[in-house]
């Protein structure tokens, strides 16, 4: 890579390419001198040296009434990269939380049996976000049994609340008597027909659980 390429690369211009290796080759000179050695207009030079100063590729120093350029040495320039790009990195943090903010990707997976089942409750008490759900609570205590119960006292504990909207059976009345401890708030629909999907819903996040398939997605 030429050093022009290497110039360019960090967000320098043409024009301030030949300026800044004008002034190399020189160390230093007046605006005139480095101008007429870049091959450019000497109004063209002084905007330039000017702004190649500000970036901290040459200093500035008065000769008598004539302002000359001084070229700073290339390992300060390093020195002054890493500088900027370590600020950076030590900020990232920062930049990442807003970018999450603004930038959310689609993504699917599929998780199969009790063991993925268990997976996806997991997920919940850890975004720690309330959620919605249309489910049927005898279905979940019949196939998890002691983990749903273990998973229900732990969203409590980290003040997760929940919204239900449950077909009716003695477990969905259950649930609606202890739903004020239990940060539940229950709604009962007739139980006239038969359904094996039951859907969650929290942050950005939707799962379905088939209880015929027994797999989540």
């Amino acid at each position: 890579m030429t050093l022009e390429q290497v110039l360019k690369e960090q967000g320098l211009r043409e024009r301030h390419i030949k300026v800044y290796l004008a002034c190399l080759e020189l160390g230093s000179g007046s605006i005139q001198t480095i101008s007429r050695k870049a091959g450019v207009p000497r109004s063209t030079g002084s905007i330039v040296l000017e702004a190649l100063r500000q970036k901290g590729f040459v200093s500035a120093y008065k000769k008598k009434t004539i302002i000359h350029y001084n070229v700073e040495d290339p390992k300060k320039i390093l020195a002054q990269i890493k500088q900027k790009a370590k600020i950076f990195e030590e900020s990232l943090p920062e930049f990442s939380a807003f970018y999450g903010k603004n930038k959310i990707l689609p993504n699917a997976r599929l998780y199969e049996g009790k063991e993925g089942m268990k997976l996806v409750l997991n997920e919940v008490l850890s975004d720690r976000t309330d959620i919605c759900t249309f489910t049927s609570a005898s279905d979940l205590f019949k196939l998890l049994g002691e983990d749903f119960r273990n998973y229900i006292k732990k969203r409590v504990e980290l003040g997760i609340r929940t919204r239900v909207i449950a077909p009716d059976s003695p477990d969905a009345r259950d649930q609606l008597r202890t739903g004020v401890q239990e940060l539940r708030d229950v709604r009962i629909i007739p139980n006239t027909f038969e359904h094996s999907t039951h859907i969650w819903v929290w942050g950005h996040k939707i799962a379905m659980l088939s209880t015929k398939l027994l797999s989540w997605k």
